[in-house]
C-alpha cells in the first residue's frame, strides 16, 4: 500500500523550504513514532501511561524529527534557544515554547494520552493556554 503524506508535509516538499532527502528523513522519523504508538496503543492510552513518558518518547521525538532545537543541542544561551521546555510543576507554563529568533511562536501543551482534550473542565492544577493570556506578536 502506497504511504499517504500528511498536507503539511507536502507543502514543506513543494514549497522548497525542505529539501527532498530531508523531507523522507523526517518522515520515516514521524511514521516510526506512530508506528510504535499503534503496536503499543493499550499500553500508551493507559492511566499508567504519564505526561513525562509521553513527552519523552514521542513528543520531544516529533519536535527534534521537524528540526527544532527541543534539547538545546546547540548549546545557545537560554535567551536565543528555540524551544523552552518547563520543567517544574507550578503548572504556570505551558510545556513548550516555540521560538524563531527569540520570539514565541507558539506553545504545546503535553498531556498524557489518555487525558481527553476536549474535557470542559481541566483537572485540578492545571492552567489551559487560554487562561494565561493572550501571546505577543
Amino acid at each position: 500500500m502506497p504511504r499517504q503524506a500528511c498536507p503539511l508535509f507536502s507543502a514543506l516538499l513543494n514549497s522548497a523550504i525542505m529539501p527532498s532527502s530531508a523531507f523522507e528523513e523526517t518522515f520515516e522519523k514521524v511514521t516510526r513514532l506512530a508506528a510504535t504508538f499503534q503496536a503499543n496503543e493499550a499500553r500508551f492510552l493507559s492511566p499508567e501511561y504519564q505526561e513525562a513518558e509521553a513527552r519523552r518518547d514521542f513528543i520531544d521525538k516529533f519536535f527534534i524529527a521537524l528540526g527544532w532545537d527541543v534539547r538545546t543541542e546547540a548549546g545557545l544561551p537560554h535567551d536565543q534557544h528555540d524551544v523552552i521546555v518547563e520543567r517544574s510543576d507550578e503548572g504556570l507554563h505551558p510545556d513548550y515554547s516555540f521560538r524563531i529568533s527569540g520570539t514565541t511562536k507558539f506553545f504545546v501543551e503535553a498531556k498524557a494520552p489518555c487525558e481527553p482534550l476536549d474535557a470542559a473542565k481541566p483537572p485540578p492544577g492545571s492552567v489551559r493556554l487560554r487562561d494565561l493570556g493572550p501571546m505577543s506578536a
